[in-house]
């Protein structure tokens, strides 16, 4: 039985940065109005439909 590896935040960036579903609770006009660790970046974990890495669109990202 192999392990699955947990994504990098570098993997959550890039995903998140191209999908068109990505929301936050912090969003205001498109800009993100929060900052985590210092950065404002989009990740896949900061995302609404996140859901512990159960997200279809993140699913599908990870397999291709």
């Amino acid at each position: 039985m192999s392990e699955v590896q947990a994504a990098t935040p570098a993997e959550l960036k890039a995903i998140a940065e191209e999908c068109s579903e990505f929301s936050t609770l912090y969003e205001s006009g498109g800009q993100m109005t929060y900052a985590v660790g210092g950065e404002g970046d989009r990740r896949c974990d900061f995302c609404i439909h996140w859901q512990g890495g159960e997200c279809d669109i993140y699913q599908r990202e990870k397999q291709e």
